[in-house]
């Protein structure tokens, strides 16, 4: 039996907003990071990448590191579809590039 979600979609779709505020590749690392673990390993993942580039961030690291970390407990707790649905909210607000459905293979996906 499934777990019923701790926080609401809605909620959590919100305090993702920081991620569309920080370039293309930080973000794509950062999606990617959130795409492939739990959120326990998540925030350890971003918090490992974000310090290797900490001169070049403008945002807070905490603030991003919870972002990816909420963005990962998106995907464990309403599925990839609904994951998918916000990274296309993420990247639609910098770029007008063809949106990822279920099912679509990410660039260097094993699925």
């Amino acid at each position: 039996m499934k777990k019923q979600p701790r926080r609401e979609l809605s909620w959590l779709q919100e305090h993702c907003v920081s991620l569309q505020h920080i370039d293309i590749n930080t973000r794509k690392e950062l999606i990617s990071i959130a795409g492939k673990q739990l959120p326990a390993p998540t925030a350890e993942s971003a918090t490992l990448h974000l310090r290797k580039l900490k001169s070049e961030i403008g945002s807070s690291i905490t603030e991003l590191v919870r972002a990816t970390r909420w963005l990962s407990m998106i995907r464990r707790d309403y599925g990839e579809e609904k994951f998918l649905e916000t990274v296309n909210e993420i990247n639609g607000m910098n770029n007008n590039r063809p949106k990822l459905k279920a099912g679509d293979k990410k660039k260097g996906s094993k699925r």
